[in-house]
């Protein structure tokens, strides 16, 4: 690749037994190569397995500030498989870069790296060793966020700053309380599909419905607080604990884009 190349479409795809050969100043020359572009549509990186050197990850990382040379500010959308420290670590130099899809494998399940990557719009995280959101709470400039197949994930906390976040969509997860979106008026779109949600979840010591907090996302709902929802798409399939509770619930009543919410 040359400086001020154009690619639609890039990806890492050759034998394994070839990319296992790369050591750090390959993987480094590769990396400046992806930065001389001056735009890739898309980056799919998945053959990174072998990505463990410490001083390489701490340059991509930024440590270095003179060697911060791989940031994702000209990608379009970049794919990556994370399944170790050393490829998860390349999270943490992408400063720059705007929709990212994130894929978990073999245990590996810390994304607080990618708390700087604070040009994000659109993140879509995906992996069973997922535990924790709390990271997401710096990037204010996401507008859809999608976290999947994170079974080890318990809680929503940490989206509840994130103010600009239109459409969230949270599959087959531990899920259980919607307290953290009670103020997330900005929500147009909803997916909560397949997860532990059932009546009632705590809020600082207080009980709360979580059907009523979902309710209260709807525009045609006024609120205590006088502030207006937008939420008109909605889907609670799958959560087992709402069977016979949402039944009789007003949210069934009110009208939703997406037709049917529930079963």
């Amino acid at each position: 690749m040359s400086e001020g190349s154009n690619i639609d479409y890039l990806r890492l795809l050759c034998e394994e037994s070839y990319v296992g050969s790369f050591g750090a100043s390959q993987w480094k020359e590769f990396f400046e190569s992806v930065e001389m572009c001056e735009r890739i549509g898309s980056l799919a990186l998945d053959r990174n397995n072998n990505l463990g050197d410490l001083n390489f990850v701490s340059e991509l990382s930024g440590v270095t500030k003179d060697s911060a040379f791989f940031d994702g500010d000209n990608i379009d959308y970049l794919e990556i498989t994370c399944s170790h420290v050393g490829s998860g670590n390349i999270l943490g130099g992408l400063t720059g870069i705007r929709t990212l899809y994130v894929k978990s494998l073999n245990g590996y399940g810390d994304f607080s790296l990618l708390s700087t990557a604070t040009s994000l719009i659109t993140l879509s995280v995906a992996g069973s060793d997922l535990n924790s959101l709390n990271w997401v709470s710096s990037l204010e400039n996401l507008t859809t966020l999608t976290i999947s197949n994170s079974l080890n994930l318990f809680s929503l906390v940490g989206i509840e700053n994130l103010n600009n976040l239109n459409k969230l969509t949270v599959n087959d997860t531990g899920v259980s309380s919607c307290v953290p979106l009670k103020d997330m008026t900005n929500l147009t779109y909803l997916d909560l599909r397949n997860n532990a949600i059932g009546q009632m979840s705590d809020d600082g010591g207080v009980p709360r419905s979580n059907l009523d907090i979902l309710y209260q996302l709807n525009p045609n709902v006024t609120r205590e607080d006088g502030k207006k929802g937008k939420l008109t798409s909605l889907y609670l399939q799958g959560n087992t604990g709402l069977k016979g509770i949402i039944d009789t619930h007003p949210i069934l009543k009110l009208t939703w884009a997406n037709g049917k919410i529930w079963e």
